[in-house]
């Protein structure tokens, strides 16, 4: 028997892939609906869809641009093709999927602890013993499957704040502004009429959100009534030494997803690289590759991911400035639309071939 705990896309997509394969698999999910509570942008890029075939129906909106705003007010407009979907109805289709294939989704199952059985889990204020011999926490960033486990590390976090608000916006076009400090604050929308607001900072968030809202005119007289509802939640930084792996109480437990701090640094997006990561545990169990080697190309995107972000880090208001300027050209924009920042090494390189001025941005990698 393989227990996963968390029911979110990481979890769902593994148990769906493993059950395929004729395994046994039960997963644990402490809220009682999967879905709920939601954190998140939403916002995926089109490589998903190598990945899932997606219906329409969980498809808000389809983006044709990105928006990107300087620290000194310019702005350009980049050719993109991401979607925005509903996470919630996206949680529950990856659930359908699992169960169709003949996963057992315990909700209300609250994780308590590893035994030499496999877990215990407590619902409805009554404990109880389940019986495993893989365990997998796909249990969000502060996964206590790590921390029982002994190998949940010295992780680090960004706060992200978002509101959902009723408004007047461009649905062709989602906005990144790059005057928060250390991150960046967005605006996707669902509609016209709805958008998602919201930044993710590692350092006081709500003060910095409530700035960000100001400058962008949001916090008049009011404005309040226009907020659907509001989110918050961690956002893990990939760790490269994170261990993934541990043989405990006879059994094999492994991290993934927000668990296993797979998720882009420099976008805090991570449901397109849990989802790959899950086909490669899927391949670890089914097939005894190591999780190490099926996870390998995965890793190198991650790092450097983690790379770019400590070199954006270093940039001051006016580095970023002039990033923006050498971006608005249209040998830049072409790479843009014809790569995803999904594939970073294959992105960085076609960057740096289309304008090589680029490499004097190298002099902060020496940070490193």
């Amino acid at each position: 028997m393989i227990s996963i705990i968390g029911a979110g896309p990481a979890g769902c997509y593994l148990g769906y892939l493993l059950a395929k394969k004729g395994q046994n698999v039960q997963i644990f999910e402490e809220h009682k609906e999967v879905g709920h509570p939601i954190q998140c942008t939403g916002i995926v890029t089109r490589r998903i869809c190598a990945i899932l075939d997606i219906p329409k129906s969980i498809i808000l909106n389809k983006v044709k641009r990105m928006q990107v705003h300087s620290p000194d007010g310019a702005k350009i407009s980049i050719p993109n093709n991401d979607l925005v979907i509903d996470r919630s109805l996206f949680d529950q289709y990856l659930a359908k999927l699992a169960k169709a294939s003949g996963v057992r989704i315990l909700t209300g199952h609250k994780f308590l602890k590893i035994t030499k059985m496999g877990v215990m889990a407590i619902s409805k204020g009554r404990s109880k013993e389940y019986g495993c011999d893989i365990l997998i926490g796909a249990d969000g960033p502060g996964s206590n499957v790590a921390k029982q486990a002994g190998i949940f590390g010295s992780r680090s976090f960004y706060t992200g704040i978002q509101i959902r608000v009723k408004g007047r916006f461009d649905r062709n076009a989602y906005q990144v502004h790059l005057d928060v400090p250390g991150f960046f604050g967005w605006i996707v929308p669902e509609s016209e009429k709805i958008a998602r607001i919201g930044l993710a900072v590692q350092k006081h968030p709500n003060e910095r959100f409530n700035r960000f809202l100001e400058k962008l005119n949001l916090k008049g007289a009011g404005w309040k009534r226009n907020i659907i509802d509001s989110q918050a939640g961690l956002i893990p930084i990939y760790d490269p030494d994170l261990p993934m792996h541990k043989h405990l109480h006879g059994k094999d437990i492994f991290l993934l997803g927000d668990a296993a701090t797979q998720v882009k640094a420099t976008t805090g997006g991570g449901i397109v690289q849990a989802l790959m990561a899950a086909e490669a545990l899927c391949d670890t169990i089914t097939n005894g590759v190591s999780y190490e080697k099926s996870i390998k190309k995965l890793r190198k995107e991650l790092g450097l991911h983690l790379k770019i972000r400590k070199t954006l880090n270093r940039f001051s208001d006016q580095d970023y400035n002039r990033l923006i300027e050498e971006f608005n050209s249209s040998k830049i924009k072409k790479v843009l639309k014809n790569n995803t920042r999904d594939q970073p090494i294959k992105l960085m390189i076609s960057l740096l071939l289309a304008k090589p001025r680029l490499l004097l941005f190298g002099r902060f990698l020496l940070g490193l």
